[in-house]
């Protein structure tokens, strides 16, 4: 069985997560498949606020699922992400 819920213990680095707007050059971190469908998860938006800061808003989080193995991931933009980094 391949994908996120195989029986093997899975690690994944943030470099392998990122990911730009442009998801069909992307493969997926669970089972490398490159079927990726971007969509947004909830009904509420959901948001990233570093440690250390206080914001009112956040950054706007980015959802995809592997349409392979069903792995759903989030990520920053490549500009909210330079954001962080710059700071």
């Amino acid at each position: 069985m391949k994908g996120f819920f195989a029986d093997q213990c899975l690690t994944f680095t943030i470099s392998e997560i990122r990911m730009t707007h442009d998801i069909s050059a992307k493969t997926c971190p669970s089972c490398r498949g490159s079927s990726l469908q971007g969509g947004k998860l909830g009904v509420h938006l959901q948001t990233f606020i570093p440690q250390g800061r206080w914001m009112l808003a956040g950054y706007t989080l980015k959802a995809y699922v592997c349409l392979d193995c069903g792995f759903v991931g989030q990520y920053l933009s490549e500009n909210d992400l330079n954001e962080i980094k710059n700071r």
